[in-house]
């Protein structure tokens, strides 16, 4: 059971999957977020996945309210190969 209310669902491409920098990506948002709950059910033509977590930037919810969904926005270098910060944006 998760205590936190700042809860939150990350909704993330399949492509990041593919991406060859996605163990550095997901290590960035890992660092910050804490998921624990993937959703990995895809609709056709939208092809996303949702991960239910907790992170101290999310506005605090109560019990019973709908959990907010964020996108990730990614900062990268200008030569794309490392990752400067990431931020969560609500959808």
């Amino acid at each position: 059971m998760v205590k936190s209310k700042r809860k939150g669902v990350l909704i993330i491409s399949e492509a990041v999957f593919y991406d060859e920098n996605q163990n550095e990506l997901f290590a960035s948002i890992y660092k910050v977020f804490r998921p624990y709950f993937i959703d990995n059910t895809m609709v056709p033509f939208d092809r996303k996945i949702k991960v239910f977590g907790v992170n101290k930037s999310f506005e605090e919810i109560e019990e019973g309210e709908k959990i907010p969904e964020y996108l990730v926005e990614v900062k990268t270098s200008k030569r794309g190969s490392k990752i400067e910060s990431i931020k969560f944006i609500k959808k």
